[in-house]
C-alpha cells in the first residue's frame, strides 16, 4: 500500500513539475515576443528619426547643387565653385554621420562633377576622378539607386561631350531615365529627383 501511495505522490509531483515547466516556457515566449515587438518599434522610430536627421541638410545642399547646375547650363561659370563648396560644407558632416547613406555620397559626386564641368580637360584628373571613385566605389551601398546611373551619365557627358561620343552618352541617359521611372524609394521621405534631369540632357543630345 505504501508503495502504491509513494508511486502516486511521484506521479503527482511529476505532473505538477511538467505544468510549471510549461507555464514558465509560455511566460518566456511571451516575454521574447514582447521584446521583439519593442525592438521592432524602436528600429522603426530610429529609422524615421534618422531620415529626419539628414533630410534637412541634404535638401539644402541639393538646392545649392541644382543652382550650380543651372548656372552651368546657362554657361555662367563664375558661381559654380562657390555654390558647390557651400553644398560640401553640409555634405561632408553628413557622410561622417551616415557613412552607409548612398544618397548623401551621391551628392558629393554631383559636387565634383559640377566643378569638373567648368573645365573638363584640366579638372578631370582631380574632380572627375574623385566623382568616379564615389560613383563606382559607393554604389554597392545601394546598387538599385538610379541616381547613380544619372550621375555617371553626367560625368561622361561633361568629360566627353566634345569628343564625338553623343550616341554612347545618350544611351547612358536613356538607361538612367528608364531606371528612375521604375524606382521606388525606401520611404516617402527619401529622394526621388533625377527624371527631369535625364529629360533635359536627352533633349540636347542629338
Amino acid at each position: 500500500m505504501r508503495k502504491i501511495m509513494y508511486t502516486a505522490v511521484l506521479m503527482a509531483s511529476a505532473i505538477m513539475l511538467q505544468a510549471q515547466t510549461q507555464q514558465t516556457r509560455n511566460l518566456n515566449q511571451k516575454k521574447a515576443e514582447k521584446n521583439t515587438a519593442a525592438a521592432s518599434q524602436d528600429l522603426s522610430r530610429e529609422s524615421s528619426t534618422d531620415v529626419k536627421n539628414w533630410q534637412s541638410d541634404y535638401h539644402t545642399a541639393l538646392a545649392s547643387l541644382k543652382a550650380a547646375e543651372r548656372h552651368l547650363r546657362a554657361n555662367r561659370l563664375s558661381e559654380i565653385e562657390k555654390l558647390t563648396l557651400e553644398a560640401d560644407q553640409l555634405i561632408l558632416p553628413l557622410i561622417d554621420s551616415h557613412p552607409q547613406n548612398s544618397e548623401i555620397r551621391l551628392l558629393k559626386a554631383y559636387s565634383h562633377i559640377l566643378r569638373m564641368a567648368v573645365n573638363p580637360a584640366e579638372k578631370y584628373v582631380t574632380e572627375g576622378r574623385l566623382a568616379r571613385q564615389i560613383l563606382y566605389g559607393a554604389q554597392h551601398i545601394d546598387p538599385q539607386n538610379p541616381r547613380f546611373d544619372l550621375m555617371r551619365a553626367q560625368l561622361e557627358y561633361y568629360y566627353l561631350k566634345d569628343k564625338n561620343t553623343d550616341k554612347n552618352i545618350r544611351y547612358l541617359f536613356e538607361r538612367a531615365a528608364e531606371n528612375l521611372k521604375k524606382y521606388k524609394p525606401a520611404t516617402p521621405q527619401h529622394p526621388t529627383w533625377g527624371l527631369e534631369d535625364t529629360s533635359y540632357y536627352l533633349s540636347i543630345i542629338k
